[in-house]
């Protein structure tokens, strides 16, 4: 392909090349394909910069010219590839924060003892995490609404509402 390509690019009366540039403009990085600006993002924002790496390669630029583009290593770029033909677009964001501590089936198991009134130092212990986390993970359990108790104002200490005549 590369031959064919330099064949090409020499034959009589043929316009030179778009060149891919990316610039930086009133502080956002400008991704240029020949005349056009064809990619817009903050700097900081990776995961627009690998969605602009994954289209430029897919609408034809080479890996090499994108890698050299970005400053990145050919593996790289690659990887990126196949991360975004596995998880589409999702997969091109990094992971925000710290991964989580408990898999679903830690937390599953965590609630279903609690359902079943085990103390939390059991939970805790059965699952390998502080007794403060099961506390964290139990107060956040968002329950069904026909889970739920309904208190009435005066299970609360408080007076009925007053009806309006």
């Amino acid at each position: 392909m590369r031959k064919r390509r330099e064949q090409i690019e020499l034959l009589p009366g043929m316009p030179a090349p778009f060149k891919l540039t990316k610039t930086m403009v009133n502080g956002e990085m400008v991704v240029s394909w020949g005349p056009r600006a064809v990619f817009v993002y903050d700097p900081a924002d990776l995961g627009m910069r690998n969605l602009a790496i994954v289209a430029l390669t897919s609408a034809g630029a080479s890996g090499l010219e994108v890698a050299a583009l970005f400053e990145l290593r050919p593996e790289y770029i690659s990887r990126l590839r196949g991360r975004a033909s596995k998880g589409g677009s999702a997969a091109l964001v990094p992971p925000m924060g710290r991964p989580r501590l408990l898999s679903d089936e830690a937390i599953a198991q965590a609630y279903a003892m609690a359902d079943a009134n085990r103390p939390g130092t059991e939970i805790a212990a059965a699952i390998s995490v502080s007794t403060a986390t099961v506390s964290r993970l139990l107060a956040r359990r968002v329950r069904p609404e026909s889970e739920q108790l309904r208190l009435s104002p005066s299970l609360m200490g408080l007076k009925s509402p007053i009806k309006q005549t």
